[in-house]
């Protein structure tokens, strides 16, 4: 159990990886929006994909799920508040650890690319005071991933 909670503060602390890597390279935000906006939307999918094979469900009923998930998150602007409140729901039912640690590391890399559009969007001027007051309104934003998460575990668990 200890183990799971900290895969999942691991896979949560991906937002603070791509806060210092947007740091340490700001000028390549710009040119790599497109990719990270790719890799968010590949990775979410692949996120699903994998949850959807865990339950064990038709392919079709998965993909009419999956592309019901997509619209209704493609609809919000708040999207990785959205995206990392069903992060936190997969992950506090995924009972396979495999896959649980799977979907964990996918979970960080797609966090990485998440802070790293969040900068792109917000930094206008390289002002470190600006981005670490940006960092910690982008983990504060985000903190619920964690709790939700510590709520299905301890329902699911008992």
């Amino acid at each position: 159990m200890l183990n799971q909670i900290l895969i999942v503060v691991t896979a949560y602390l991906g937002l603070l990886t791509g806060s210092i890597t947007s740091f340490i390279a700001p000028e390549e935000l710009n040119q790599g929006r497109k990719y990270f906006l790719l890799a968010e939307k590949i990775l979410s999918i692949i996120i699903l994909a994998l949850f959807f094979y865990h339950l064990k469900l038709y392919w079709w009923l998965s993909a009419i799920i999956l592309i019901v998930i997509w619209l209704v998150i493609a609809r919000y602007t708040f999207k990785e508040w959205i995206q990392f409140t069903l992060f936190a729901v997969i992950l506090g039912l995924t009972k396979n650890m495999i896959l649980f640690y799977t979907i964990a590391s996918l979970i960080f890399i797609y966090a990485m690319c998440s802070a790293g559009l969040y900068f792109s969007r917000y930094v206008k001027n390289n002002k470190i005071g600006n981005k670490v007051k940006l960092t910690s309104l982008l983990l504060l934003k985000n903190v619920h991933f964690l709790i939700i998460y510590h709520l299905f575990l301890l329902i699911f668990s008992a």
